[in-house]
């Protein structure tokens, strides 16, 4: 019915009260937070602001390719596709060297 009738303010009401009930029974944090944050959005919309990152100890604590890989899924891809770069990563204490080269997307 949301969907359909998106503005139907008791329908979305009723969805939301569904979901935080399911979310206060649910046995595992991901469904709980799932419906709550869905209860959520039903009543109040999104909320502006940025997404939660990694902490400095989780950052710590990542292999550099964990940390690549962090890294990669952060860029801005609309902003990145045109901007092609290389980026050259040196760990003295580790004597690793990364490469890493993004390219255009054509």
């Amino acid at each position: 019915m949301i969907q359909v009738e998106p503005n139907n303010i008791e329908a979305r009401k009723l969805l939301a009260d569904a979901y935080e009930q399911l979310g206060y029974q649910a046995e595992s944090a991901g469904w709980r937070n799932t419906y709550l944050t869905g209860a959520q959005e039903l009543r109040v919309g999104t909320l502006p602001g940025n997404p939660k990152t990694a902490s400095a100890d989780v950052l710590a604590e990542m292999t550099i390719e964990n940390l690549l890989d962090f890294m990669a899924v952060r860029v801005d891809s609309v902003k990145a596709q045109h901007t092609p770069f290389t980026l050259n990563v040196v760990l003295p204490d580790t004597k690793e060297v990364f490469l890493l080269k993004c390219l255009t997307v054509t």
